[in-house]
């Protein structure tokens, strides 16, 4: 069993990336669709501060990757459809962590789905 390491003397920094930078809306369908160059791009951004700084993302799309898993454009309301929008968070989950864990690699990737209330 490994031992816990302590924190460390580096800065730790958030960096909060948004639906709109990492999604692209597909042009025929108008359904969004996760764009990897921008993951790569931004990723490769990260792994420099990574170099000097600890480092939390906060990322959103989930949602997006979920609609476009379901092929759905249309955005559910979050003021009647908090159910729609868990259940598409939770299988879009899985791609965009998969997509920061290509894009972020060799560091590890993990996630939390919250909702506004957490």
């Amino acid at each position: 069993m490994k031992s816990h390491t302590p924190p460390s003397d580096r800065d730790i920094i958030v960096v909060k990336v948004g639906t709109s930078s990492l999604t692209r809306l597909e042009e025929s369908s108008k359904i969004p669709r996760l764009y990897q160059k921008a993951f790569r791009r931004i990723g490769s951004q990260i792994l420099q501060l990574h170099e000097k700084s600890d480092l939390v993302i906060v990322t959103s799309g989930a949602i997006a990757a979920g609609m476009s898993k379901c092929g759905q454009s249309r955005r559910p309301n979050p003021e009647t459809e908090m159910l729609e929008l868990q259940r598409l968070a939770s299988i879009g989950n899985i791609d965009l962590l998969n997509a920061w864990q290509r894009a972020l690699k060799p560091c590890r990737v993990g996630g939390l789905l919250l909702t506004r209330p957490n």
